[in-house]
């Protein structure tokens, strides 16, 4: 990201092939913060004209939500994370991966703060991306997992459209 002339945080895209190359401001939902605070953390091009990017802004109200960005041509679209019910409203949101094995089938994962199932912890978050819908869920724990823990993300791979496989830890 960069600072602009008014000291605001904001997102950077940057596509271009070899030497030329355009940095645009990275846009961001409705009901943003006059700094959003915007980081970007992964990205994913199907094809020469459909990308995909994932991270983080903060709203107007103060808190951190996931930030999802599509580009069809040379405009990006955002769209703020939905998330699963049990949500904090501050949810703290961080997304660090994104794989996208076609223009219509993406998912993304990182985590988010909770109020409701197992408070005071972080929970893992999954976003999927059939068509052009973005749905959320909470990532299955293991068994015996404690009732207040946290879930770090580490790999995400999906070698078909129908198969996809994500990594992590968790502690309680």
């Amino acid at each position: 990201g960069y600072t602009d002339s008014s000291g605001n945080w904001q997102g950077m895209l940057l596509t271009g092939y070899g030497s030329s190359w355009t940095a645009v401001k990275a846009p961001v939902p409705a009901g943003a913060a006059a700094n959003p605070q915007v980081s970007i953390f992964d990205v994913a091009c199907p094809s020469a004209t459909v990308c995909m990017a994932a991270g983080n802004y903060t709203d107007s109200s103060g808190n951190t939500q996931g930030l999802l960005l599509t580009r069809r041509g040379s405009s990006w679209t955002p769209v703020k994370a939905p998330l699963p019910a049990g949500a904090a409203a501050n949810p703290e949101v961080g997304l660090s991966g994104l794989v996208c094995p076609s223009a219509t089938v993406c998912v993304a994962t990182g985590q988010y703060a909770a109020v409701s199932g197992r408070p005071g912890s972080w929970q893992g978050l999954l976003i999927t991306r059939r068509g052009w819908s973005w749905i959320a869920a909470e990532a299955p724990m293991p068994a015996g997992t404690g009732t207040s823990s946290w879930v770090d993300f580490g790999g995400l791979a999906c070698p078909a459209v129908t198969t996809c496989v994500v990594t992590g830890v968790t502690a309680s």
